[in-house]
């Protein structure tokens, strides 16, 4: 029998309330807004039992963030006056969803990322400024009261949440898996790289370093016919038996075009087909090269390089350079390789490590660092799970990691800019629900469109 998540039921239930009030009560019937504190109250003490559970110490921002909303518009709406619901009762809904993520740490949420405090507190001082002034030109606590909740952008939270969202997708795009909120909630922040061994840097592994091609071929046509020859390959029943027969594999197509591929040098040796049109490898290149013939040319080749330890070593350096992250090996086979680029230790104890160090390990460790766990197949094990063991696989993750901070901040500052409107409209005696309800849409719709905007590392390379 499936489990009933209550979370998820708060949740629908959260946003199909916010929905009705919306629409049957702001935009409809106009009247009775009042009536939000009996609709929205359950709301957000589920919000509020989800967040002192999850350990006050590093939610009380978030706490504090949804406590003056509810207990303005509660006020407001006690002494029937405008209580400004539009927006505060849809603050528990990105609350209530932050915990709609899997998480191996019991009642963690996104919102206990280490920037939400300084967040808020920069967030609820530009709040009360713009209400404390209102107040003085106006004399009217009440309307004050109002404008306060009117301009409270929920983006905060809502930032907060969907840059969490992108950063999960755009991590398992470069085949990262974050097994739980930890890292995330920690600041994203990479000092130190520890491994437990040197296994993960002479793990061996090939890379693309370059493509050929014949004159008016180009890299993008080369690639397309690459993966039309290949998908038939997939296909066939008799692929290996005929590589291991011919040394390559051929397929006509319909259209009359005969795709070929198989290392250069068996291509060249055969003698049958045009080389003219393209600039071969130098002799002395030791890299392996696969070609593609197309009909009795060969239209191009790519070459395919085997990353060395030492070229690892490399990007260690270019890590401590370029990021200011620091490495160290424990008990490696051959210290000798690391020893411009890392601090070696006879053994991981003897690392000291910290709460915010990664720790790299083919074996699930359960240490105090952030544990990265690579190898095997249960990619549910550690802090973090990387799929492909590479270290330029570690360099994307950092690259993506160091804008998180950057994205939180720079998007509370936009997403919130729409509510300007309301600030505008009761500055000039204008106190109407409908425009805080579409400044709270354009809000929404911004941080979307915001978080969206970000690509991936790879397509950004």
């Amino acid at each position: 029998m499936r489990k009933f998540n209550f979370t998820i039921s708060v949740f629908i239930f959260s946003l199909l309330i916010y929905l009705y009030y919306v629409i049957g009560i702001v935009f409809i019937k106009k009247s009775g807004y009042e009536m939000g504190i009996f609709y929205f109250t359950p709301v957000y003490l589920y919000s509020f039992y989800k967040l002192i559970r999850s350990g006050i110490r590093r939610t009380w921002s978030a706490v504090l963030f949804i406590a003056v909303p509810f207990s303005i518009s509660s006020y407001l709406s006690l002494i029937e006056q405008m209580p400004g619901w539009e927006v505060s009762g849809f603050i528990p809904v990105i609350v209530i969803m932050s915990y709609l993520f899997k998480s191996s740490k019991r009642g963690e949420t996104p919102l206990q990322t280490v920037y939400l405090p300084k967040i808020v507190g920069i967030f609820l001082f530009a709040v009360f400024f713009f209400s404390f002034i209102h107040y003085l030109n106006t004399g009217n606590l009440e309307s004050a009261l109002y404008m306060a909740v009117a301009i409270y952008s929920p983006a905060p939270l809502a930032v907060i949440v969907a840059v969490f969202i992108n950063f999960i997708i755009t991590t398992a795009a470069l085949s990262v898996v974050l097994n739980d909120l930890r890292f995330f909630n920690d600041g994203a922040v990479i000092r130190k790289l520890i491994f437990d061994t040197d296994s993960f840097l002479t793990f061996p592994h090939l890379n693309l370093s370059g493509i050929e091609t014949i004159a008016g071929f180009s890299k993008k046509d080369f690639l397309v016919m690459v993966e039309k020859l290949n998908a038939v390959a997939e296909q066939s029943g008799d692929y290996a038996e005929t590589v291991k027969k011919d040394g390559f594999f051929s397929h006509k197509f319909e259209d009359g075009t005969t795709l070929a591929m198989a290392p250069l040098k068996t291509i060249l040796a055969k003698g049958i087909y045009k080389k003219d049109g393209i600039v071969l490898p130098d002799k002395k290149d030791e890299r392996s090269f696969i070609a593609l013939v197309m009909n009795d040319i060969i239209a191009g080749y790519y070459a395919i390089e085997k990353i060395s330890p030492s070229t690892n070593a490399s990007l260690l350096e270019m890590f401590e350079k370029k990021y200011g992250i620091s490495s160290v090996i424990c008990a490696p086979v051959e210290p000798k390789i690391w020893k411009n680029c890392a601090k070696v230790m006879d053994s991981l104890d003897a690392a000291a490590i910290e709460s915010i160090d990664i720790v790299i390990s083919e074996k699930d460790l359960k240490t105090k660092g952030i544990n990265l766990f690579w190898g095997g197949n249960d990619y549910e094990k550690g802090d973090i799970f990387l799929a492909k063991p590479f270290v330029t696989t570690l360099m994307n993750f950092i690259v993506v990691s160091r804008e998180v901070k950057a994205r939180l901040i720079k998007g509370v500052i936009v997403c919130s800019f729409p509510f300007a409107i309301s600030l505008f409209a009761i500055s000039f005696g204008l106190k109407i629900p409908q425009i805080s309800t579409i400044s709270l849409m354009f809000s929404f719709a911004m941080t979307l469109a915001y978080v969206s905007y970000f690509k991936s590392v790879n397509k950004r390379s």
